[in-house]
Protein backbone atom coordinates (compact mmCIF):
# COMPACT_ATOMS: atom_id res chain seq x y z
CA UNK A 1 0.00 0.00 0.00
CA UNK A 2 1.56 3.36 -1.02
CA UNK A 3 2.28 5.94 1.66
CA UNK A 4 0.25 9.13 1.63
CA UNK A 5 2.25 12.28 1.05
CA UNK A 6 2.39 14.56 4.03
CA UNK A 7 1.28 18.15 3.50
CA UNK A 8 4.17 20.50 2.81
CA UNK A 9 5.06 22.55 5.85
CA UNK A 10 5.83 26.19 5.28
CA UNK A 11 9.22 27.45 6.29
CA UNK A 12 9.25 30.24 8.86
CA UNK A 13 10.89 32.47 6.28
CA UNK A 14 8.51 31.66 3.42
CA UNK A 15 6.92 34.74 1.86
CA UNK A 16 3.24 34.58 0.99
CA UNK A 17 0.90 37.09 -0.65
CA UNK A 18 -2.75 37.19 0.38
CA UNK A 19 -4.44 37.58 -2.99
CA UNK A 20 -7.69 38.71 -1.36
CA UNK A 21 -5.89 41.66 0.23
CA UNK A 22 -3.48 42.56 -2.59
CA UNK A 23 -4.47 45.72 -4.52
CA UNK A 24 -2.00 45.09 -7.39
CA UNK A 25 -0.02 48.26 -6.74
CA UNK A 26 3.14 46.50 -8.02
CA UNK A 27 5.29 47.78 -5.13
CA UNK A 28 6.62 44.32 -4.26
CA UNK A 29 7.45 43.50 -7.88
CA UNK A 30 9.32 46.79 -8.24
CA UNK A 31 11.30 46.37 -5.00
CA UNK A 32 12.07 42.64 -5.36
CA UNK A 33 11.58 41.69 -9.03
CA UNK A 34 13.50 38.43 -8.61
CA UNK A 35 10.97 37.23 -6.05
CA UNK A 36 7.61 38.87 -6.83
CA UNK A 37 5.65 39.39 -10.03
CA UNK A 38 2.20 40.43 -11.16
CA UNK A 39 -0.46 38.20 -12.66
CA UNK A 40 -3.79 39.65 -13.69
CA UNK A 41 -4.94 41.68 -10.67
CA UNK A 42 -2.65 40.33 -7.96
CA UNK A 43 0.98 39.85 -7.08
CA UNK A 44 2.51 36.46 -6.47
CA UNK A 45 5.77 34.99 -5.21
CA UNK A 46 7.91 33.71 -8.07
CA UNK A 47 10.48 32.15 -5.75
CA UNK A 48 11.62 32.42 -2.18
CA UNK A 49 14.71 34.53 -1.47
CA UNK A 50 17.98 32.61 -1.44
CA UNK A 51 20.57 35.32 -0.85
CA UNK A 52 21.02 38.03 1.76
CA UNK A 53 20.22 40.75 -0.77
CA UNK A 54 17.04 38.96 -1.88
CA UNK A 55 15.97 38.49 1.76
CA UNK A 56 16.53 42.20 2.38
CA UNK A 57 14.55 43.14 -0.75
CA UNK A 58 11.66 40.84 0.22
CA UNK A 59 11.60 42.29 3.73
CA UNK A 60 11.54 45.81 2.25
CA UNK A 61 8.70 44.79 -0.10
CA UNK A 62 6.72 43.31 2.80
CA UNK A 63 7.21 46.44 4.90
CA UNK A 64 6.36 48.66 1.92
CA UNK A 65 3.12 46.90 1.03
CA UNK A 66 0.39 49.52 1.60
CA UNK A 67 -2.23 46.90 2.55
CA UNK A 68 -0.01 44.39 4.42
CA UNK A 69 -0.76 41.63 1.91
CA UNK A 70 2.71 40.07 2.25
CA UNK A 71 3.61 37.90 5.20
CA UNK A 72 6.37 35.53 6.12
CA UNK A 73 6.37 32.73 8.63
Amino acid sequence: MPKKALPKKRSLSEYVIDSTTCIACETCAEIAPDNFAMKKKTAYVTRQPSTASERAACKEAMEGCPVDAISNG
